[in-house]
C-alpha cells in the first residue's frame, strides 16, 4: 500500500516538463548560446514588470550664464529644460538626459529660475520676485511688460511638487527700496497658456573629451525575426532605438498634444 503522499491524484497531475516546440526534440527548454549572448524561450508568456517612472524635474539650459541680465528680458517661446534627480537652481546639472520643452505662449514671459539674482516666493495669490542686485531689478523694471505677461517658476513656495508653473500677471508693482517686483494675478495651466509646443530629447556629454571610442555590441543576432509575435532585436547600445523603429512612436501632432502630455506624466496641477 502506497502512503498517502505517493498516491496518484488524477485530479492533481504532476505538471509537465516544458519541452521544446520542436517536434523533433524532448529537450527541457533553457538559454542557448547566440554568438556570445543567451536567447530564450519561454513556454508560457513571461511578465516583466516595467520599471518605475521616471519624473524629470526643471533645471537651467544647458550652459546657460545665469548672471547675464538677458535672461531677464521677456521672451515669446519659452525654452525650458528638463532633467532627473536635479533642480532649476543648479545651472551645473548638464550631463544625461535630458528634455527640452519649446513652448509658445499666448502672452510672453519670464523663466524667473534662470536668473542667479532672483528670489521667488508666492503667498495668497501674489507672486514676489526680490532681486539681490541693483542691476537685475533695474533691467527687470525697464523690459517687463506693463500689461499682462506670464511668469515661469518653480519656487517651492508656488509649485506643490517643484515642477515649473505659470503665473499669468495682471498688474507688477516694483518697489525700489525693497528691490522687489510684486505680481498679482493668477495660476494658469500649462494646456490654457500655451499656443504652440515642441518637445525634444537628448542627451548631454560629460566631461571634456573630444573623442570616444566607438561602442561594441557583443550580443550577435537572434535567430528568428520575431520572438512571441514581437521584434527580435540584438541587445547593446543600439537596442531601443532598434525596437522604436520597429513599434514607432506615439504622435506628437498639435492635435494630440493633452494625449502626448498625459503619456509623459506633465500633470495638469491647476
Amino acid at each position: 500500500m502506497l502512503p498517502p503522499y505517493a498516491a496518484e491524484d488524477s485530479h492533481h497531475p504532476e505538471p509537465p516538463v516544458p519541452t521544446s516546440t520542436s517536434s523533433s526534440s524532448t529537450t527541457p527548454l533553457g538559454p542557448s548560446s547566440v554568438s556570445g549572448g543567451i536567447e530564450s524561450t519561454f513556454a508560457t508568456p513571461t511578465f516583466i514588470p516595467g520599471p518605475p517612472p521616471v519624473i524629470l524635474g526643471p533645471v537651467s539650459p544647458p550652459g546657460l550664464d545665469r548672471t547675464s541680465l538677458a535672461v531677464l528680458a521677456p521672451q515669446k517661446v519659452a525654452g525650458l529644460y528638463y532633467s532627473g534627480g536635479s533642480n532649476s537652481s543648479d545651472s551645473t546639472a548638464t550631463t544625461g538626459t535630458v528634455a527640452k520643452l519649446s513652448v509658445t505662449l499666448q502672452y510672453q514671459s519670464v523663466a524667473l529660475d534662470n536668473s542667479a539674482f532672483v528670489t521667488t516666493t508666492c503667498l495668497n495669490g501674489v507672486l514676489t520676485a526680490a532681486f539681490s542686485t541693483q542691476a537685475a531689478f533695474a533691467q527687470a523694471q525697464s523690459v517687463w511688460p506693463s500689461g499682462t505677461f506670464i511668469l515661469i517658476t518653480a519656487a517651492s513656495s508656488c509649485s506643490a511638487d517643484g515642477q515649473n508653473v505659470f503665473f499669468q500677471t495682471s498688474s507688477v508693482v516694483f518697489n525700489t527700496g525693497a528691490r522687489t517686483a510684486t505680481a498679482s494675478g493668477s495660476f494658469v495651466s500649462l494646456q490654457n497658456a500655451f499656443s504652440d509646443m515642441g518637445l525634444d530629447f537628448g542627451a548631454i556629454p560629460s566631461g571634456n573629451s573630444s573623442s570616444s571610442a566607438p561602442t561594441t555590441d557583443n550580443c550577435g543576432t537572434p535567430t528568428n525575426s520575431t520572438i512571441d509575435g514581437l521584434p527580435a532585436v540584438a541587445c547593446g547600445s543600439n537596442f531601443d532605438q532598434t525596437l522604436d523603429n520597429f513599434l514607432g512612436f506615439y504622435p506628437g501632432d498639435d492635435a494630440d498634444v493633452d494625449v502626448c502630455l498625459s503619456l509623459l506624466s506633465i500633470p495638469d496641477i491647476y
